[in-house]
């Protein structure tokens, strides 16, 4: 997704708890299965519910934009 969408700086992957399970970024290290607990941020509660999250737009290092899009995972058939 990242080498797709030059855009997309961070991706990450929650299990249905909330637990993060896979982080790739372009800004920071990698993390496979770090489980830092999202359960309680409005972008998993939101996504969970099933609807997209859009964070309000911030800057890293006040220099360029950036905003937090969250979806929840379609499940396998």
């Amino acid at each position: 997704m990242l080498r797709l969408v030059p855009a997309i700086t961070d991706l990450r992957h929650l299990d249905r708890t909330g637990h993060e399970r896979l982080r790739v970024s372009r800004l920071g290290m990698d993390v496979i299965g770090g489980g830092e607990d999202l359960s309680g941020e409005a972008m998993f509660r939101e996504a969970k519910a099933g609807k997209p999250y859009l964070s309000p737009v911030y800057f890293r290092k006040e220099t360029e934009p950036y905003m937090t899009i969250a979806i929840a995972a379609r499940a396998a058939r």
